[in-house]
């Protein structure tokens, strides 16, 4: 923090030599010169600054509380200008670039009302960065919330239709019946581990795995899943549960309700900065009315799911990303999703699915 701030006011101390050079009442005075002049002038806060700061931080200009805290800082701004004006005039004596000063209210007068102007813009400052803190927690929350509510819309439903098919299984298909229940374990384990908005590419396969499996089970023979996994693109981070959804909606919408079943295909790649990731289906797909005209994708368009990923796309990597979806009659819907390459931070092993 020190050296941004050494930083910082050697910048304005830089920047404001032209200033200082033309209009100095001494004559003869070089650009050096102009240099020291504007270091006396604006490293005094260096040590103020952070008091300034800590106002700000104290008394936030809030919807409340504002019109107190503004009195707060205008009082509190003056005699912060006349401490500088102090350390100003104590070390122009101490570098011997003035022998006698001005009179003290000449000073203040002329150095002070600077002063305040440098308060005040710390205050902008100091507000910039608690309104972009406030606006990243926020964000964070929110995207937390999102999550929180896709594990809950995952786990009622999804849960619930689960266990009465194994109410069933237990008389029929006992060993199928244990199988789901141990999908099902391990699924909403799983669950209940992912708290952090993203998550590696390879835990979330896993995720989808057990999930796949469960329905293998209650589907039969109706459903085939394959994978197509690129294994440089396993490290990568992706948003927490971010391909079960995209295969729920493929096996409920685009396959389903087929009597003959269908096949549902998950592909990842990397492509240098990006990872691709695409899920496909052979179902349905979009229908046509009587015009001939493709009828609006529903369950890609609509859907909390779908759109509760959209969102946390955006929130996640703002305009650096797409989520393309592609519909055939007939022939089922294709997701695409291209997002940058970022890797996960981990001491623990290398990620794999298997």
């Amino acid at each position: 923090m020190a050296l941004l701030q050494l930083i910082v006011w050697t910048f304005f101390a830089v920047v404001f030599i032209p200033q200082t050079y033309f209009s100095s009442p001494r004559r003869h005075i070089t650009i050096p010169q102009a240099f020291i002049e504007n270091v006396l002038a604006f490293y005094p806060w260096i040590l103020i600054s952070p008091l300034v700061l800590w106002l700000c931080k104290r008394y936030p200009f809030t919807r409340n509380l504002w019109p107190r805290n503004l009195a707060i800082h205008l009082v509190a701004s003056l005699p912060i200008a006349v401490l500088e004006v102090i350390l100003l005039r104590a070390l122009y004596l101490w570098s011997g670039l003035a022998k006698e000063l001005a009179p003290f209210y000449l000073t203040l007068a002329f150095a002070g009302c600077f002063d305040l102007l440098v308060y005040w813009s710390i205050v902008g400052v100091g507000q910039g960065i608690r309104y972009f803190r406030e606006a990243e927690e926020q964000e964070h929350r929110l995207t937390e919330a999102q999550l929180q509510m896709l594990k809950g819309q995952l786990q009622p439903h999804f849960l619930f239709n689960t266990l009465n098919a194994v109410t069933e299984l237990v008389y029929d298909r006992p060993e199928a019946a244990d199988r789901v229940l141990t999908n099902l374990s391990e699924l909403l384990r799983s669950s209940l581990r992912q708290d952090s908005p993203t998550a590696c590419l390879a835990d979330d396969l896993k995720f989808v795995r057990h999930y796949v499996d469960i329905q293998k089970e209650l589907l039969k023979d109706r459903l085939q899943v394959s994978y197509d996994v690129d294994p440089e693109a396993l490290p990568a981070m992706v948003p927490s549960m971010l391909i079960q959804p995209l295969v729920e909606n493929a096996i409920k919408h685009g396959i389903g309700n087929r009597t003959e079943g269908g096949k549902v295909s998950v592909y990842a790649r990397r492509d240098n900065d990006y990872v691709e990731i695409i899920i496909k289906d052979n179902g349905k797909g979009a229908a046509r009315d009587g015009t001939g005209r493709q009828v609006a994708e529903l369950s890609a368009s609509g859907g909390i799911g779908l759109n509760n990923l959209r969102a946390r796309l955006n929130q996640l990597y703002a305009g650096d990303h797409s989520m393309r979806i592609t519909a055939y009659p007939d022939a089922g819907f294709i997701v695409s999703i291209v997002i940058p390459y970022r890797e996960v931070l981990t001491d623990g092993p290398s990620c794999s699915y298997r």
